[in-house]
């Protein structure tokens, strides 16, 4: 009982962190606050004895400094970063394997980098609906529903950002047209 709380904790700070991540103007700082996002799910993860999902969150946390590192020298990553880190979370998913579902955390990180790999932070929002959403699926079946409630309030929130700077950036091109 005490791990499945600690996992429901953990879940719930990782949570707040990704909640606010998505609200960010800037790359970098989004990729903090999901790089410590990352780190609690990975925890709550451990207590929750789901190791694939574990050990591909916790490979992200490289994955994450690396492309915060290139973000601040104002560089683009490589794609053969996405591609090593793809081959990294499928070796490690399938040397993990347990069941039939561990297929949706072995895909979902590298849906996750994928998104974080593009240039338009809006596109980024978009993409990152696919993993999140999924891994409400996932929580679900392995029981975690505090979890699942909050990777769903997670997928709520990447809507609620995207429709907030859609309107912005409309209203923002409304004013442009009027000077």
């Amino acid at each position: 009982m005490l791990y499945f709380i600690l996992s429901q904790i953990m879940g719930g700070v990782a949570l707040a962190f990704s909640i606010v991540s998505v609200f960010m103007k800037d790359k970098k700082s989004m990729f903090v606050l999901i790089f410590l996002s990352n780190f609690f799910y990975g925890l709550s993860f451990i207590f929750f004895y789901a190791l694939v999902a574990c050990v591909n969150t916790l490979i992200s946390l490289p994955m994450l400094a690396t492309l915060y590192l290139y973000k601040t020298r104002e560089e683009r990553p490589p794609w053969f970063l996405f591609v090593i880190y793809s081959i990294i979370f499928l070796a490690m998913g399938f040397v993990f394997f347990d069941n039939y579902y561990d297929f949706i955390v072995i895909i979902t990180p590298i849906l996750f980098i994928l998104a974080l790999f593009l240039k338009n932070l809006q596109l980024v929002r978009i993409m990152l609906l696919a993993p999140n959403a999924v891994l409400v699926f996932f929580d679900i079946i392995h029981g975690a529903y505090v979890t699942a409630i909050l990777d769903l309030c997670d997928v709520c929130s990447i809507i609620v950002a995207m429709i907030i700077y859609y309107i912005k950036n409309k209203k923002a091109k409304l004013v442009d047209k009027k000077k």
